[in-house]
């Protein structure tokens, strides 16, 4: 089946119009042409979402999808915190598949792939950061912290860095901020330590080791 009077594009947005309406995202055409080559890609109108699904078009001079490669990546998707953001880590992979004559056909691999692929949040997101040591020592420190059920480590960015806080057993507040390869940590605003953002171990167990001694000082009465 063909649709002759309707663009690439145009075919995308009527005949996927439900499926890019659930993932937020619109099919557009990137006009940067790589190799005699163009892509349809689907985005949201800020970047700050996207389905990891392009088509390369080689042939411009018609609307059929017969030659055009369909691509599609991988992503993970991991929770940092307690409050809603996300880390999206990009598995580098790409499947590839030529499609064929038959439009409607190519319409409905093009809807699987969306579908499969997924939405994904960018780190311009308000929730989402793009940061993996920052993940990965909100991670460590909650794995830490499990035994606390009251402790709730909130995920912030504010003036462009970020930031993770919560208030321990014993009504202390911490900030651990990611800025510039450091993870500076303040404890009740004060400066409390500073270590390479990268070593999340050592900052999730510095923290949680202070917390755990407080607590026993605590429960001992000795505070």
């Amino acid at each position: 089946m063909k649709f002759p009077n309707l663009s690439r594009v145009g075919q995308l947005r009527k005949h996927l119009k439900s499926t890019l309406n659930e993932l937020g995202v619109q099919a557009k055409l990137d006009t940067h042409r790589t190799h005699g080559e163009l892509l349809v890609y689907f985005q949201n109108s800020d970047g700050t979402v996207f389905a990891p699904v392009w088509i390369s078009v080689p042939d411009m001079t018609t609307d059929g999808w017969e030659g055009c490669e369909l691509l599609k990546g991988r992503w993970s998707k991991y929770e940092v915190g307690h409050n809603g953001w996300t880390f999206y880590r990009d598995l580098h992979y790409i499947s590839e598949e030529t499609l064929g004559a038959d439009s409607l056909i190519a319409l409905e691999k093009i809807r699987a792939a969306l579908l499969s692929a997924g939405p994904v949040l960018t780190g311009k997101h308000p929730t989402t950061t793009s940061n993996q040591h920052f993940m990965e020592a909100a991670q460590q420190l909650d794995d830490r912290l499990i035994l606390y059920d009251d402790v709730v480590i909130e995920c912030r960015r504010e003036n462009g860095v970020e930031s993770f806080n919560f208030e321990d057993p014993c009504g202390r507040t911490w900030r651990i901020s990611f800025e510039e390869g450091k993870a500076i940590i303040q404890l009740d605003g004060e400066e409390f330590s500073t270590l390479p953002w990268d070593q999340s171990a050592a900052i999730a167990t510095l923290v949680s080791d202070e917390v755990y001694d407080a607590v026993v000082i605590r429960d001992a009465g000795l505070d």
